[in-house]
């Protein structure tokens, strides 16, 4: 295997079973970052990229983008990664870098392109392909890159890079601390359980709204309301239309079941 290439379990087609192949790193620059995988979570979004639930897959296709790995390699204009380092990607490995948002830290909003860690391809000359974590190497732009501290689980850092900081996200932007109200969805799937990350340390007070009794035993919270199919949609709607303005416009909700 030549330095140019790595080993990752990649779908071949829609729905096909993960199986092992060589694949083409992107073209190395000196904004890369170079890791051995340890370990890479397991998202729905995986799921429904192989199956092209979201539409066309370009295949092969390597997901996973709940990334943790050591460092082995970076560019000569990596100043804050180094070598043997631990860090972790999420599901977004580069942007313009140049657009309104990008320069205000929300790159997630880029105008231009953002570059998905899958299933998308670089906006460099050569226009590479992004390969995700279910492989043995990942390689990517350092600015997507974020430190791990070793003495934190592998396993449980990764779940923080999807699920856990699309929930981390929304109470850092909007102040919420000690005392604040917090309402979650509650289900089986990370996403609304992300909010059971947090409540506990930031000593919030949470109402957790749900369609069955089942997720209960395993919710923090303060107030619990279970709903019936029937009446989710209007319980639900009632809350986001009472929420303050510049909440109301950055919340959404999804009835269905994942």
């Amino acid at each position: 295997m030549s330095e140019e290439t790595f080993t990752a379990w990649a779908c071949k087609s829609k729905s096909a079973p993960l199986e092992p192949m060589e694949m083409t790193f992107c073209h190395w620059d000196d904004d890369m970052v170079q890791m051995d995988v340890i370990c890479c979570g397991v998202c729905g979004t995986d799921l429904h990229t192989v199956d092209e639930g979201w539409g066309p897959t370009e295949f092969p296709c390597v997901v996973g983008h709940e990334i943790i790995g050591n460092v082995t390699k970076v560019g000569k204009n990596v100043t804050r990664i180094k070598v043997g380092d631990r860090c972790g990607v999420g599901c977004q490995s580069a942007s313009c870098g140049k657009c309104d948002f990008c320069k205000k830290g929300m790159e997630n909003l880029c105008s231009t392109h953002a570059v998905w860690t899958f299933n998308d391809r670089y906006d460099n000359a050569t226009k590479d392909k992004t390969y995700g974590g279910f492989a043995k190497k990942w390689r990517g732009n350092q600015d997507f890159v974020v430190h791990v501290p070793m003495d934190f689980s592998p396993e449980v850092a990764a779940s923080f890079l999807c699920g856990g900081v699309t929930t981390y996200a929304p109470l850092k932007r909007y102040g919420v601390g000690k005392g604040s109200k917090v309402v979650s969805g509650v289900s089986v799937t990370l996403v609304s359980n992300g909010p059971r990350l947090w409540v506990p340390k930031l000593l919030l007070s949470m109402l957790s709204l749900t369609r069955s009794m089942m997720p209960r035993s395993s919710a923090v919270m303060t107030t619990f309301s279970c709903k019936r199919k029937s009446r989710w949609n209007h319980t639900t709607t009632h809350l986001l239309t009472s929420l303050p303005p510049r909440l109301s416009t950055s919340v959404g909700t999804n009835t269905s079941r994942c």
